[in-house]
């Protein structure tokens, strides 16, 4: 139950700072998504630091809870894609990283499209 509090926090912070970032570049250019580009940068690289800070330190489970899968889950999930696609390289599966990476962006878009079409628009 804990656990799941932590993470519904986190999310809530999370998502409240991916609506701040979208309204700080609402006057930016529309031809680019920098909303989008500047949350999915950020929560790679405090999923980095996060992951590192807190790895091998097992009293820190509850706050990766909350950073990681919370607060990082609610800004953006792009920051978990980084993670296991490096996790994967790292542990020397360039092949399943590859695979993962391009299974991705392929089901991304396909499954963007067919709701779309799905939805009528």
């Amino acid at each position: 139950m804990v656990a799941a509090l932590l993470v519904g926090l986190g999310a809530f912070v999370g998502g409240v700072a991916r609506y701040a970032v979208s309204i700080a570049f609402r006057a930016q250019d529309a031809a680019f998504p920098w909303h989008t580009f500047a949350v999915n940068a950020i929560g790679c690289l405090a999923a980095g630091i996060a992951v590192g800070a807190l790895s091998g330190k097992p009293e820190a489970i509850q706050w990766h809870l909350f950073i990681v899968t919370g607060v990082l889950g609610g800004l953006t999930t792009f920051s978990a894609f980084g993670l296991e696609t490096v996790s994967l390289i790292k542990g020397g599966n360039m092949l399943g990283a590859t695979a993962y990476v391009a299974a991705t962006l392929a089901a991304g878009f396909a499954g963007v499209y067919a709701g779309l079409k799905l939805a009528g628009a």
